[in-house]
Parts: structure tokens; C-alpha cells; sequence
């Protein structure tokens, strides 16, 4: 039977209280002109997930670089704040999944709906297995490249051109982390459930494959959405949909 332990659950559940009271806590601050009323979600919501992945991205790939234990056994390797970091995110995926499911139609955010569930399966599922820490810690070096990217809808949403220096930088800097954190991290995964298959346990031998399959050719889906936005050519339909491009 697949119990969390209690670090896991209290972790889980500050970090999903403090997610909900952080979106909240951002309606008292001024937002930009064009998120004032109806739109305003979506900038709270970039703003909680940018604080998300700058705690998470450092945090996390610190963790496992400063760890020999997860280092040298990605299987039976663990720490404390390998599985606070794990619960961490799984509280902030819980709060963004219901933020989604608030103001997005699953047929118009599917890629992200997906994308949040297969990541909530995982943490907890190793949360629960009290192995594989390593491997979601692993994961968690993308999210350097969230900052990025949550940084990119931040700049349009404030009204920065994308021929604005500011913006040019993080497009750059956006892709570069994109390849290198986000397709590198998870494209290594990807390889190594295959290859040790008979080391890991039955649930993530079986389900493991797919589930990181999964999130790999979604995000290859957004990297071309990003190349097309911020280095393609600009046409009328593109420019509407330049801000919510994570939002589909």
C-alpha cells in the first residue's frame, strides 16, 4: 500500500495553502492594464509560477549536485530536502491544476492538462514509493528553464517588445536553457527508464516510459510554438496569440 509520510503530506499541504494565498495576496497589487478585469488570473497565475520555478529550478538542482547519495544511486538515493523539494512542487502543480481547470476548457489547454497530471502522478507516486527521488530532482533542472519562459509571458504582458533588448535576451537565454535544462534533463530520463528498466520498481517500469514519453513530446511541441513566436515571421494570427502561448 502506498503511503505518504507525514514531511510529504504537511509539505505538500503548506505548499498548496501558500500557492492559493500567494493568488489571492496578488489581487490587492497593481497588475497591467490589459489583466485589470477578466484577464487578471492569468497574470497572478504567470507570477506565481515564475516564484515556483526559481525556487524550484536552484533548489532543486542544487539538491541533487550537492548530494553523492542521489548522485551515485538515482534509485535508492535520498534526503530530506530531496523529498521536501518533490512535495514542494507537488503542492504548487495541485494548486495550478485547479487554477487551470478554473479558467481553461480542456480543449483548449490539453497539452497542459496532460503535462499536470503525469507530473502530479510522478511526485507522488515516488513521494509514495520512497524511491526515485533522485530522478524527479533530476527533472527539476528544467525548471531553470521556466524562469525563463515564465519571464517571456511576463515581458509581453507588461507590454515589452520582442524587439526590446530585455526581451531579445530572454528569447535567447529562453532557448539555450530550453535544449540544454528542459529537453536535456528529461531526454536523459527518458533513456535511462529504458536502459534500467529491471531496476526500478514494477509501477514506474510500467508506467514510467510513457508517462516521461508523454511530457517530452509536449514540450517539444512548445519549444516549436516558441521558435514560430520569437524567431519566426510575423503575421497577424501569431501576434494575438503571442502572450497566451502557454495557455494552449
Amino acid at each position: 500500500m502506498l503511503i505518504l509520510s507525514d514531511t510529504s503530506i504537511s509539505t505538500t499541504c503548506l505548499s498548496f495553502t501558500g500557492f492559493v494565498c500567494l493568488n489571492k495576496a496578488l489581487n490587492y497589487l497593481p497588475s497591467p492594464e490589459k489583466y485589470a478585469d477578466k484577464s487578471r488570473h492569468k497574470w497572478r497565475n504567470a507570477i506565481c509560477s515564475l516564484i515556483h520555478a526559481l525556487i524550484v529550478g536552484i533548489f532543486g538542482t542544487y539538491c541533487f549536485f550537492s548530494n553523492h547519495e542521489l548522485q551515485e544511486d538515482l534509485v535508492n538515493g535520498y534526503t530530506l530536502s530531496s523529498e521536501i523539494i518533490i512535495a514542494f512542487t507537488g503542492g504548487y502543480f495541485a494548486y495550478d491544476l485547479l487554477d487551470l481547470m478554473a479558467h481553461n476548457a480542456f480543449s483548449n489547454s490539453w497539452p497542459l492538462y496532460t503535462h499536470h497530471l503525469v507530473v502530479l502522478f510522478l511526485c507522488f507516486t515516488i513521494l509514495s514509493l520512497r524511491q526515485l527521488y533522485a530522478t524527479i530532482n533530476i527533472a527539476m533542472i528544467l525548471e531553470l528553464n521556466s524562469i525563463f519562459l515564465h519571464s517571456r509571458q511576463l515581458l509581453l504582458m507588461y507590454g515589452f517588445s520582442k524587439q526590446d533588448l530585455v526581451y531579445r535576451l530572454n528569447a535567447y537565454l529562453n532557448i539555450l536553457s530550453y535544449v540544454v535544462c528542459r529537453m536535456g534533463s528529461m531526454g536523459f530520463l527518458c533513456v535511462w527508464v529504458v536502459v534500467t528498466e529491471q531496476d526500478v520498481p514494477p509501477i514506474i517500469r510500467k508506467t514510467g516510459p510513457y508517462t516521461l514519453a508523454s511530457i517530452f513530446c509536449i514540450n517539444l511541441v512548445l519549444f516549436y510554438r516558441l521558435i514560430i513566436s520569437d524567431f519566426g515571421k510575423k503575421n497577424s494570427s501569431s501576434s494575438k496569440r503571442e502572450v497566451d502561448i502557454m495557455d494552449s
